[in-house]
């Protein structure tokens, strides 16, 4: 494990497609110049709008690989992987990450987005997952091994697409939908309601609130209704990631 210190021409913080497209232009743009994508996950670059178009059964992150490591190697690209970044100082040029303190000429700041988890009472102590990366596709597909009944927060693609993989896999979903129609940002109400009407695989509450989860799984909406899940699955939409440019 590296933990010492470092210094390259061109730093990339992330490892999405975005990331590793400015890697390779830096690359082309100066072919002598050191390069180095850092990233907290433990693989290089996937397709993450796949993650949920896959079977979950036979799931696998290996048939959505953009770039694998001898990609970056053969482009003379250092990959850092499982280096989550924790500080960057702007004015010493350099990035703190787990694995020790990287120097940078040029900094290429693509750490993409993180997954908004609304503040629902008990969450903290439930069995839930959100869908970001390919860990989040094996959490749930662990989860759905011994279990029966499932909850989706959030009725956007991501939502209905994991609720869909959820019941092929034999469980029980509801889907929740804090709007009143299916996928707001895409569709008009009318389109909407005529998919929500299609789907027969699971059932869908819309227009309200989930409250809280009790007893680790329980869905609790605002409105006092119940329902059983032995565990959540979060897609609620995301936020972009700049803890670490705003610190």
């Amino acid at each position: 494990m590296r933990t010492s210190s470092f210094k390259f021409d061109y730093l990339v913080l992330g490892s999405g497609v975005a990331a590793a497209t400015a890697a390779f232009a830096a690359r082309e743009a100066d072919p002598a110049g050191s390069i180095c994508i850092v990233t907290e996950e433990a693989l290089p670059t996937y397709s993450k709008p796949m993650l949920t178009k896959s079977p979950l059964r036979t799931f696998s992150v290996e048939k959505f690989m953009v770039y694998r490591e001898e990609d970056f190697e053969k482009a003379n690209i250092e990959l850092f992987l499982d280096a989550r970044v924790e500080s960057m100082d702007t004015a010493a040029k350099t990035v703190k990450t787990r694995l020790g303190e990287i120097g940078y000429g040029k900094c290429i700041y693509a750490l993409g987005a993180q997954n908004f988890i609304p503040p629902v009472k008990g969450i903290e102590d439930a069995k839930v997952v959100s869908i970001r990366t390919a860990d989040d596709i094996y959490e749930m597909k662990r989860f759905a091994i011994d279990a029966k009944q499932a909850a989706v927060v959030g009725g956007g693609v991501i939502g209905l697409e994991a609720a869909f993989e959820l019941s092929r896999y034999g469980l029980s979903v509801n889907v929740f939908e804090t709007l009143p129609f299916l996928m707001p940002r895409l569709l008009d109400e009318g389109t909407a309601n005529d998919i929500k009407d299609w789907i027969k695989s699971f059932d869908i509450y819309t227009g309200v609130n989930v409250a809280a989860i009790e007893n680790g799984a329980e869905i609790v909406l605002q409105d006092g209704r119940k329902f059983p899940a032995d565990f959540t699955v979060f897609a609620c939409g995301v936020r972009a990631n700049l803890q670490i440019a705003e610190n």
